[in-house]
């Protein structure tokens, strides 16, 4: 002899059962009939994905974010080109200081050769300044060790 549900579980089971069953069916049947169907069209995907499709799209919020962001770029890069260009005036600068400062006899000659507002005309200044104050104190090596230390 079978055992015998109760009626309060083997109805759930029995619905559950036939719902399954009957949802396999129609998912077959619903693709035996979808290759007939021709593709479906969605409405609200935007037609022109190119950048400034987008940007005509967007929101004002958008809009004023992407400007933002624009003008921060530019002001980057001009930042950028400045600074290269600054720093290879100062390259240019110091070699030439370099170059002078090699070509000349002595420290005083060196230090009337170059300009006044240079860095490196501050520091045959600080040279200068260290050999007066120390000429009589102190050896070459320690004038040099002085010198190194103050600039």
């Amino acid at each position: 002899m079978s055992p015998v549900l109760p009626a309060h579980i083997a109805r759930p089971i029995l619905s559950t059962g036939l719902g399954a069953a009957l949802l396999i069916a129609s998912a077959t049947g619903a693709l035996a009939q979808g290759a007939q169907v021709g593709p479906v069209a969605i409405p609200n995907l935007p037609d022109d994905l190119s950048p400034m499709g987008m940007f005509r799209q967007a929101d004002v919020v958008v809009k004023a974010v992407m400007l933002g962001l624009a003008f921060a770029s530019v002001v980057t890069w001009t930042v950028l080109l400045v600074k290269l260009i600054e720093f290879g005036q100062a390259m240019r600068g110091v070699g030439r200081d370099v170059m002078r400062i090699e070509s000349a006899d002595s420290l005083g000659a060196a230090l009337a050769t170059t300009n006044g507002r240079r860095p490196g005309a501050a520091m045959l200044r600080a040279a200068a300044h260290e050999m007066d104050r120390s000429a009589a104190a102190l050896s070459p090596q320690g004038v040099r060790e002085r010198i190194a230390s103050h600039l």
